[in-house]
């Protein structure tokens, strides 16, 4: 499975919330519901993506102290 790095999960985050604002797309409440749910689970697998690097950046830093 191919991870996304940081700039590509905010771009796709910028467009799911451009289009949820966007009143020219005229989304049902299904649609806006799914595209709040997508925004949640980017902004999780950016959350993760970030504690991933800070705990391996840390094992690192130890490794050499």
């Amino acid at each position: 499975m191919k991870q996304f790095d940081n700039n590509e999960l905010s771009i796709l985050n910028f467009l799911v919330c451009y289009y949820i604002g966007c009143e020219k797309t005229r989304l049902d409440e299904n649609d806006i519901e799914l595209l709040h749910t997508l925004k949640d689970k980017i902004y999780t697998i950016k959350e993760e993506q970030y504690e991933t690097v800070w705990q391996l950046r840390t094992h690192n830093l130890r490794l050499y102290i």
